[in-house]
């Protein structure tokens, strides 16, 4: 369980980062 969750923290703040860098 935990490790599935921080998979999905991880997975989510790439994202995010990702996509802010693109914004920019």
């Amino acid at each position: 369980m935990t490790r599935c969750a921080a998979s999905y923290g991880a997975s989510r703040t790439f994202i995010v980062h990702h996509a802010r860098r693109a914004e920019q």
